[in-house]
Formats: C-alpha cells, structure tokens, sequence
C-alpha cells in the first residue's frame, strides 16, 4: 500500500501467516464433506435424467388414441416427463 504524506511516499507491507498444525482432519474432513455433497447431487441428477429420459420413451412409444386415453397430447409429453422426474 503507498500512503502520501506531506508529499513523501511511505510503503507498507504486511505479512499474513496462517498455519494448520499436521495431523488436523478439520480441513481433510470438510473436504471430503463438500466432494461427497458433490458425488450426491451429481448422482441424484443423473437419476433424474434417466427417469425423465425412460418416461419420454414409454410416452412416445404410445399411440396418439393410448394418449388420448389418459389425457395427455403428444405436444405435452417433454413437459410431463421433466415435472415427473423434477417431482420424484
């Protein structure tokens, strides 16, 4: 940092140490907390995309009169098939 001063320049330093004594899980432990949070939601995505993708097949593979059955238009299946993945 450079202060003026009765137009002279004066330079300060400061020095910041930090130090973790070895042996101390505190930092190993929190790691491993925040990498198995990851692992958890990634897993839980790709289930969510894998049921969204097999409600799409089995919606698609029906007849647009088997559709109309049960309510739905083809238009409607991308959407059912996200908000049914999204809601399990």
């Amino acid at each position: 940092m450079i202060l003026w001063r009765n137009r002279e320049i004066t330079t300060m330093t400061y020095q910041t140490t930090s130090h973790v004594p070895a042996g101390n899980g505190a930092l190993t432990g929190l790691f491993l907390t925040h990498l198995s949070g990851f692992f958890a939601n990634l897993t839980k995505g790709m289930r969510a995309a894998r049921l969204e993708n097999d409600i799409r097949t089995q919606l698609e593979a029906m007849t647009d009169r088997e559709l109309a059955d049960i309510g739905i238009a083809r238009f409607m299946i991308d959407d059912i098939a996200a908000k049914a993945a999204a809601d399990a």
